[in-house]
């Protein structure tokens, strides 16, 4: 198959991780009294268009932990990362392109996020690892949108 066929104009150049933090005195996750929690989720963007291409920095910030009943014992992953995308202004107008930005770069960044901390957490503690649990995106996004909509509101 001709993948140019398939190629979205939609295009991560390039991400990388500007933070984690990494704390644990956990052995295992493995325990079922470990509860897990996302504690933080969210994202930003910034444009950067020129003529030919619209361009954004996607940054992406998680936090999951992993803590004992007794709360004494936890692991605790944050981590910030970023993503550059691009398409070209021929192929979709700049709202399109900040909608592919938040639900196709989030998925994107989400994903890297997910497969970085389970990394992580493998190598932290004896048994077990610690996943992020797989997101409706879309969901997520609209959220993120009315919270923000909601927060502007409040200000005026």
């Amino acid at each position: 198959m001709n993948i140019d066929k398939i190629k979205s104009e939609f295009q991560l150049v390039n991400n990388r991780i500007i933070n984690i933090n990494l704390s644990n005195n956990l052995f295992s996750v493995n325990d079922s009294k470990i509860k897990k929690e996302i504690r933080k989720l969210d994202y930003n963007y910034n444009l950067i268009d020129n003529d030919e291409l619209h361009a954004g920095i996607l940054q992406l910030f998680v936090e999951i932990i992993a803590l004992e009943e007794n709360e004494e014992s936890a692991l605790q992953i944050s981590m910030g990362l970023d993503g550059c995308f691009t398409a070209g202004k021929e192929s979709m107008d700049k709202n399109q392109f900040i909608e592919m930005l938040e639900i196709s770069g989030t998925a994107c960044l989400y994903s890297i996020a997910r497969a970085n901390i389970i990394n992580l957490s493998s190598q932290s503690i004896i048994e077990g690892q610690l996943r992020l649990p797989m997101i409706n995106v879309y969901d997520f996004v609209e959220g993120k949108k009315a919270e923000r909509t909601n927060q502007d509101n409040s200000i005026e």
